[in-house]
């Protein structure tokens, strides 16, 4: 019965209220592990992976099912947190009896191989027994340590303290699918001096100088030819007008004293000698002309120099106008 002082509307909106509250979908209950994975699950896919895990971490310790540890392991890998999502999803998987891992084994399974891309392994031996082991100041465990160590990807300070004291400490590096050996026994290992081998860096710069220096030489050679071939043109051309004037006289000589039908033996090598001339004058003239154009395809056509300057060129420049 509705006390008298609470009117009637307020009693309804306060009920309705409550019952959308219960319907939503993330007001799960408390004790339901399936109500708090089912809510895990609705806030990765709003990519909220760190109040998903929250959630996925509520359900397993209600009900500590491989379900549940399997998706605390996918949020973990969301989240980039490799370590504990390849321990949580190896866990899980060893349940091969549990009806949701064997149906989503093939995925899981993925899952922590794509997981196992981003971690390493360290075998740490040796050093004074019941040390404790610190990876950058966290305590790893004590030794001597039974199995490796599972770590991320990159280079780490490696302690052992005992009695309060560091006693060992070293730089370790872990490469993805690789255990590493530490001894601590024995006296760190001697930094690895800088190699003098060649770095690509420095081979490139290299094959870049050599590509200047022989595209400089073939430049200089290219002018060299070039100025050449203007000499031999000038000179062929200036030696076939030569020769062309002298077979020019000698016809005009022949024309002026040769009869029509010449019996004289004069006559006859004057008109051999004008006829060897013109042809020799013609050959000269051709072979000047055609040193002549080497010459301008030598000139016109060399490639842009180092300092920006450019030439004339009969082919059109792409890096300007652009290509399909």
């Amino acid at each position: 019965m509705v006390p008298p002082e609470m009117p009637a509307r307020r009693v309804l909106a306060r009920a309705c209220a409550l019952a959308l509250l219960l319907s939503a979908p993330g007001a799960a209950r408390a004790d339901d592990p399936d109500a708090l994975i089912k809510q895990g699950v609705e806030l990765r896919r709003a990519g909220r992976d760190e109040a998903a895990l929250e959630q996925f971490r509520r359900a397993y310790d209600l009900a500590p099912t491989p379900r549940a540890l399997a998706q605390m392991g996918l949020a973990e890998q969301a989240l980039g947190r490799w370590i504990d999502g390849e321990t949580h999803l190896s866990r899980a998987l060893e349940g091969s009896q549990d009806p949701w891992i064997v149906k989503y084994r093939v995925t899981l399974e993925g899952s922590l191989a794509e997981i196992g891309k981003h971690l390493g392994s360290l075998f740490v031996t040796g050093g004074p027994e019941g040390a404790e082991l610190r990876v950058d100041g966290q305590a790893v465990g004590t030794l001597p340590l039974r199995r490796p160590l599972r770590l991320p990807l990159g280079t780490f300070a490696l302690e052992a303290s005992a009695g309060g004291h560091v006693v060992v400490a070293r730089a370790v590096s872990i490469a993805a699918g690789i255990t590493a050996h530490e001894d601590l026994s024995g006296p760190a290992p001697p930094p690895v001096a800088p190699s003098s081998a060649p770095t690509p860096a420095s081979v490139s710069r290299e094959a870049a100088r050599d590509d200047e220096a022989g595209a400089a030489h073939a430049e200089a050679a290219r002018r060299t030819l070039a100025w050449v071939a203007t000499g031999g043109a000038v000179t062929l051309a200036a030696a076939g007008g030569i020769v062309l004037f002298l077979g020019d006289r000698d016809a005009r000589s022949y024309n002026a004293t040769c009869p029509a039908e010449p019996a004289g033996g004069g006559c006859s090598d004057l008109a051999t000698r004008g006829r060897r001339e013109q042809l020799a004058g013609v050959a000269a003239l051709v072979a000047g002309g055609a040193l002549g154009a080497t010459a301008a395809w030598l000139f016109f056509s060399e490639p842009a120099r180092a300092s920006g300057e450019r030439r004339l060129a009969c082919a059109p420049a792409l890096d300007r106008w652009g290509g399909a």
